[in-house]
């Protein structure tokens, strides 16, 4: 054997091998992602097209009301930097459970479809409600 050169180890795979592995696997790793984003859209537009599409503020998906009543008249929540402190006079008391948040996601939601800064909640409570579903 010349001096200089290594006989195969076949317990390590040679360099342009691994470099096809490597190409071939990212290959399929972006073709992977090229089908997710295109069923995403997809989604999107379906959703979109029903118009069942909602939003959420920002705030209220990192630290959101409370889930049960807190007995109390302020409530704080952290989540990394951001902390949220909700406070109410104690006869009114704090929002909590799912109907709060579903208003509050409702409104949020019309704020976005009209892109206006004041909701039009109609004249009556019946109104409202009907425009709620």
């Amino acid at each position: 054997m010349a001096e200089g050169r290594r006989r195969p180890d076949p317990e390590r795979p040679d360099q342009a091998a691994l470099l096809r592995a490597v190409h071939k696997a990212s290959s399929r790793h972006l073709e992977l992602a090229a089908r997710a984003a295109e069923a995403y859209q997809q989604e999107l537009r379906d959703v979109v097209t029903a118009g069942a599409l909602s939003f959420s503020a920002r705030l209220f998906v990192q630290a959101g009301m409370p889930h049960t009543d807190p007995h109390t008249s302020e409530h704080l929540r952290s989540n990394g930097a951001l902390t949220l402190t909700m406070m109410a006079p104690q006869v009114v008391g704090l929002p909590y459970s799912s109907l709060p948040r579903l208003l509050l996601s409702w409104v949020t939601t019309e704020a976005v479809r009209t892109k206006q800064r004041r909701l039009l909640l109609g004249n009556t409570l019946r109104s409202f409600m009907d425009q709620l579903g």
